[in-house]
């Protein structure tokens, strides 16, 4: 059968044999046009076929998309397709495109059974399911297999997990380990919570995150309602309520708490409400070792709790007199983990050590938490230590703060101060002092709001070479400090963080031009750079892309008020950076340049990209498409569906965040 005949020839206009017949042109040109676009076919589909056999699927499936597109009524586009998707094993678009075939050709079509055929085929191969973990031993599975699935993998109180549903065998395996994370969420409305698979699977599961909004205490009590399962091994418990009500978070951990080693509170309440006394916490749940509570207020201990290495306390209005918490951190000798504030003041952190000898984490204030586990068990003393709130804020008295890094400057590696300082008066003795160094720190971190806290970090950076790897620096209409003289003389710099830096300052051009001239000797390879939105100017453009080492590069901008110096910039990017394999622009709320990708498309090495914007224009972001060394395209703006599905034929992993 003629694939192009005049009954089904879209978009070629329908001339009628009336009409034919008493016009010989007419009727002549007619049959041209049908021979010609049947050639047409005929070629198309042959070409398809020799590109897909030579693997240039892209290129096979663009022939098959024209052929669907001269005659969507004809059968022979959709088969071609659906072979081709075949012949890659992906099965799932196969069937979809014979699917679209079933609705679009009409019975009568010769290939429509071989379409049924071939849609039928390709479900069952879609389908199918080769079930190899019931082939290994038991104990490589749960060990080694199950962990990459499970660990940090949160399943939904009422969404089923695809994991337990692939098989019996399965299931059970999954199980075994009773290692099951779930997460509850009601939305703050009257609607009662739904937990139909934490029910189902509540004999295994270890870790539950609970959430109560805003509604009726009806709802609330049906909430709960579904606590009265067994958790035979529920040993991490993490609540964030709303409300002054603490009678039915009391009513879930009586039930709960005899197992529980980990329990964080967050109450949302009213500034007025106490929230749930700390006391009766540790009375229920007795074999805490890791507690965590955000709420308005914390009551006195009475007895000792030896079991407790890990304590974040959150509270919301002032300070809490000093008396509270020595009363607290007295009765937990064995506290290895605090984070704590806000605190009385600087002073008051000799107080905390006479109470916490095994304290290894120290956190009163800083911007990012410390993870629970990153610190050596078996060395003593201080190793990670943050302190300072508020960046605004009038700075404050910071007399003790210097002693304290003084006295843990042989433990202490990571460091982190932010906000302002009154002076360094109780300090200068010991800086002034060469013996004194800082022999084992490897992060510094810095959110300064005045001079005095940028001398204090020059002086630690100068008196750690050379173990520091990681600076993050943070300031305002900082042009030449000396700070980036300092950075630039360490040897083992991994990664450097310079926020709201001016673009123009002279010592940071400087440091990037001495890694330049290192050339591949250079040890940076991660940089991270945040300019206000009046930066446009980017002076040390060439010494950037020339950094032979530089793995990883993030660009932040509030605002770009221009792309004439953005794009150079990242046309010089492109060109240069030889090692570069992840790159990340962030432009906040405002658009990502147009020219910004193509400007980079050629690089050779780039494997991952990051584009954080409102939006950027769909005729650039075709660009993607051209780079082939591109593996991983992550995205924070809206695309539309036909542009990702185009990248998707190009890039093997898209990642939509927030």
């Amino acid at each position: 059968m003629n694939p192009l005949n005049n009954d089904n020839v879209p978009p070629f206009p329908e001339i009628s044999s009336h009409i034919q017949q008493r016009d010989t042109t007419t009727s002549t040109t007619t049959e041209a046009i049908t021979q010609l676009a049947s050639q047409l076919m005929e070629n198309l589909n042959r070409r398809s076929t020799a590109l897909a056999n030579g693997a240039h699927f892209d290129l096979a499936l663009r022939d098959a998309a024209v052929m669907r597109s001269i005659c969507p009524t004809s059968s022979n586009g959709y088969l071609k397709a659906g072979d081709i998707y075949q012949q890659q094993g992906r099965h799932q678009e196969a069937a979809a495109i014979y699917e679209k075939g079933l609705t679009s050709v009409q019975s009568s079509d010769d290939g429509y059974t071989t379409l049924q055929g071939q849609h039928a085929s390709a479900l069952t191969a879609a389908n199918k399911r080769v079930d190899f973990i019931s082939q290994l031993p038991s104990d490589l599975v749960v060990s080694e297999l199950l962990p990459l699935v499970l660990d940090n993998y949160k399943l939904d109180a009422n969404t089923p997990c695809p994991y337990l549903y692939i098989s019996r065998t399965w299931r059970q395996l999954f199980l075994q380990r009773n290692n099951l994370s779930f997460g509850m969420y009601r939305a703050r409305s009257s609607q009662p919570f739904a937990s139909s698979e934490l029910q189902k699977f509540s004999q295994h599961v270890k870790s539950l995150s609970f959430e109560i909004g805003l509604a009726s205490g009806t709802h609330d009590d049906n909430a709960l309602a579904s606590m009265n399962c067994r958790f035979p091994h529920l040993t991490e418990f993490n609540i964030q309520y709303f409300g002054s009500n603490d009678h039915n978070l009391l009513v879930i951990l009586q039930s709960i708490g005899g197992n529980l080693t980990r329990f964080s509170l967050y109450n949302e309440g009213t500034m007025t409400s106490p929230g749930i006394r700390l006391n009766r916490i540790l009375q229920i749940c007795p074999n805490l070792v890791s507690v965590s509570i955000s709420t308005s207020e914390v009551d006195l201990l009475s007895r000792q709790y030896p079991n407790i290495t890990h304590f974040c306390l959150s509270i919301w209005e002032n300070a809490l007199p000093a008396n509270t918490i020595t009363n607290i951190i007295s009765h937990l000798p064995s506290l290895a983990f605090l984070d704590i504030s806000p605190i009385p003041s600087a002073q008051y952190l000799t107080t905390i050590h006479r109470h916490c000898p095994n304290l290894k984490v120290l956190r009163c204030g800083g911007i990012f938490p410390f993870d629970h586990n990153d610190y050596d068990q078996h060395l003593h003393g201080l190793q990670k230590f943050a302190f300072g709130y508020d960046t605004d804020a009038e700075p404050e008295n910071t007399d003790g703060l210097i002693p304290q890094l003084l006295e843990h400057r042989h433990t202490l590696d990571h460091i982190v101060l932010v906000g302002g300082m009154n002076g360094m008066r109780d300090g200068r003795p010991f800086m002034d002092d060469p013996s004194v160094r800082f022999d084992r720190l490897h992060t510094l971190e810095i959110i300064a709001a005045n001079d005095a806290l940028i001398d204090l970090a020059t002086f630690i950076i100068r008196r750690s070479s050379p173990h520091l790897r990681h600076v993050h620096v943070d300031f305002h209409d900082v042009h030449e400090h000396p700070i980036f003289e300092a950075i630039r003389a360490l040897p083992n710099l991994e990664r450097l963080e310079a926020d709201h830096v001016a673009p123009t300052a002279t010592p940071f051009g400087q440091l990037l031009q001495y890694h330049e001239r290192l050339g591949t000797n250079s040890p940076l390879k991660e940089l991270k750079l945040a300019f206000d939105y009046y930066s446009t100017l980017f002076p040390w453009s060439t010494a950037l892309a020339a950094l032979c080492r530089l793995e990883k590069l993030v660009i932040t901008t509030a605002g770009i008020r221009a792309t004439a110096d953005y794009i150079p910039l990242l046309t010089m990017i492109g060109r240069g950076c030889p090692s570069l394999e992840y790159l990340e622009l962030n432009c906040g709320y405002s658009p990502v340049p147009d020219g910004s990708v193509f400007a980079i498309k050629n690089h050779p090495t780039l494997k991952s990209l990051h584009l954080h914007g409102s939006s950027l224009s769909e005729s650039y972001l075709v660009n993607l498409v051209a780079m082939r060394s591109l593996k991983h395209f992550i995205h924070s703006m809206p695309i539309k569906d036909h542009i990702l599905e185009l990248i998707q034929q190009h890039v093997p992993h898209i990642e939509q965040r927030p």
